[in-house]
Formats: C-alpha cells, sequence, structure tokens
C-alpha cells in the first residue's frame, strides 16, 4: 500500500475490525480492493472478517490472497480454518508438501479439554508436541501459554507469539494480561485489559490488578486536592495521604536494577551514586517520598505539600 490515502483507510478498518465494528471495517477493506485490487493483507484482513457470516466469500479471498503470498503461514491457517471435510484435508496434504504448518482450533482443543480438567502435565506434553509440529500457528502456543500459565510457570513467551498472530483474540490478550500480572508487569496488563472487545472476565481482572497496584500519581492527586470542586493550582487544598507496605512496592522492567539516584555533596569527587534495589534495602518510604516529591509543582507549595504524607514500610499499627 502506497498511498497514505488507503493506509490511513486500512488502519480504520483495523480500528473497525478490533472495536468488533465488522460491517464497517469490510466497507473499508472492500473500498481498498476497488481502488487498487491484489493487496495480499487487506484480502487477508477480508476474508478474517467474512469467516463467520460468509465461509465461501472468505475461502475466495483467503485463496486469492495466497495467490499472491504462498508461503503466508498465517493465510493458510486462515484458510485452513474456514475449510471443512475433503477440503480441509486436502489443504492439509498441500501445507505438508510446501513444508507449512498448521494448527487449527480444533487440535488445541483436546489440550484445552485435559487443562479444564486438571491433567496439567499431559495438557503440557500435548501443547509442546503440537507447538513443535506448528511453531508459527496461533492455538499451539496459546494452548501452551494457558497450561504454562495454569501450572505456575512463566507463560510470557508463547503466549506473547500468539498475540502476535491473532491480537484481536480477546481470550489471547486476557491470558497475556494475566501472564504480565505475574511477571511484573502491571502497565502492560492494564493497557491490554482496557482494550477493546474484552471479555466480562477482565473487569476482574483489572480491578484485581489496581488493587495491587497503587502509582504514586494518584498520591499526588490527593496531596493537591485536583479531585475537588474548588481546586485551584496556587493554593494548597489537598488532603493527608497514607501509604503502607512501602516494600511491597513493584517497579516495571529493570528499574530495580539499573535505576540509579545521583547525590552531589558540592564538593570535588562528591558524586553518589545508589541503585534503586540498595535504596529500597535502606528505606522504602524514601524512595515513594522522592518519586511524589518530584511530582509536585516546583513551586513554594512543594514543601508544605509534601508534609501530608505519611509513609509506612508495613501495616499501620493501631494505637
Amino acid at each position: 500500500m502506497q498511498s497514505p490515502d488507503l493506509t490511513q483507510l486500512y488502519r480504520q478498518g483495523l480500528a473497525h475490525q478490533q472495536a468488533g465494528r465488522v460491517d464497517e471495517a469490510l466497507a473499508l477493506y472492500r473500498a481498498i480492493l476497488v481502488a487498487k485490487p491484489g493487496i495480499p493483507e487487506v484480502l487477508f484482513q477480508l476474508a478474517r472478517c467474512l469467516s463467520d457470516t460468509d465461509p465461501t466469500a472468505a475461502e475466495d479471498a483467503f485463496r486469492r490472497a495466497m495467490a499472491l503470498k504462498p508461503k503466508e503461514a498465517a493465510i493458510w491457517q486462515g484458510l485452513h480454518g474456514v475449510l471443512t471435510g475433503p477440503a480441509r484435508v486436502k489443504l492439509e496434504k498441500e501445507a505438508a508438501r510446501a513444508a507449512i504448518p498448521l494448527g487449527s482450533e480444533g487440535d488445541a482443543k483436546p489440550i484445552l479439554a485435559a487443562l479444564a480438567q486438571g491433567r496439567l502435565e499431559q495438557a503440557e506434553a500435548a501443547a509442546l508436541r503440537l507447538t513443535k509440529l506448528a511453531p508459527v500457528a496461533f492455538w499451539p502456543a496459546f494452548a501452551l501459554g494457558q497450561v504454562w500459565l495454569a501450572m505456575g510457570k512463566p507463560a510470557l513467551g508463547p503466549l506473547e507469539a500468539a498475540h502476535a498472530r491473532d491480537p484481536f483474540h480477546p481470550g489471547a490478550r486476557l491470558a497475556l494480561a494475566r501472564a504480565c500480572m505475574a511477571g511484573g508487569r502491571p502497565l502492560r496488563a492494564e493497557a491490554l485489559l482496557t482494550g477493546p472487545a474484552m471479555p466480562p472476565e477482565a473487569a476482574l481482572h483489572l480491578a484485581r490488578l489496581y488493587r495491587d497496584m497503587a502509582r504514586p500519581e494518584e498520591a499526588v492527586a490527593l496531596l493537591r486536592g485536583k479531585g475537588k470542586v474548588d481546586f485551584v493550582p496556587y493554593l494548597d487544598k489537598g488532603d493527608e495521604v497514607v501509604i503502607k507496605n512501602t516494600d511491597k512496592i513493584k517497579v516495571s522492567g529493570k528499574k530495580m536494577k539499573d535505576k540509579i539516584y545521583y547525590h552531589h555533596s558540592g564538593y570535588p569527587g562528591g558524586l553518589t551514586e545508589t541503585r534503586l534495589a540498595d535504596a529500597m534495602k535502606k528505606d522504602s518510604r524514601e524512595v515513594i517520598r522522592r518519586a511524589i516529591y518530584g511530582m509536585l509543582p516546583k513551586n513554594k507549595l512543594r514543601n508544605k505539600i509534601i508534609k501530608k504524607l505519611r509513609l509506612y514500610q508495613g501495616e499501620i499499627e493501631e494505637k
């Protein structure tokens, strides 16, 4: 797609498709193909939109895309999903001759059934076998990620692969969000859980994520009183804020060992470097205080506002 207008239409179609507005996406894809026929990416997305409502038209679009990109595994897998009976068996033989592995939902159903019955080791073995047979397919990676998630193993690898192959699949996005929560990546989990067309249980996981993840900017808003109707930036209208369990804070990525605090005494050679992990061991309350202090407005109110912040390394002791 060379034309900027067609590229914009294609992006709009993807957005409609992700949000579940299939009719709007179909109209945009068809308009693109009228202006410039033979774009494999558009044909592929058009076929995906038609898979549930018009399998015959979807098959035609998949085959037109396959003629343009005969080695694209995702197109083969999409066509494999809409075909039934002898046509499906014929395509599997063609894929085997072309060395293109196929992994359909039907192949993953026994694995997911074993997972639901609690036969985790059997499900893991079957998922690993299917992943070796179809390393570029969506369903083997998704099934393996679900199994590892249930076993408590790091499942980010297979679930990231499944999400990359089908970014619109709500089950894959939900499973990847759960893996991100378990792997200490709350911001990525939040982005996945707040996306469009998510299943109802996503709200439960999002509530659990917010319960475990209190952000410094929320404390800043309370300290400044930004939620009050009489808020003005030049007056102190905030409330007292209490933060407990500062020893249990979580940071994304590798910040715990890569983030460095610098302090200079003002004398030659007086530069001191402190890693976040070392600062947490020394006093986790000071880490939170410095983070919130840096978010407050740089004026005379800052020292007054920060005095209303109370920090506790553990639970608050009743007196």
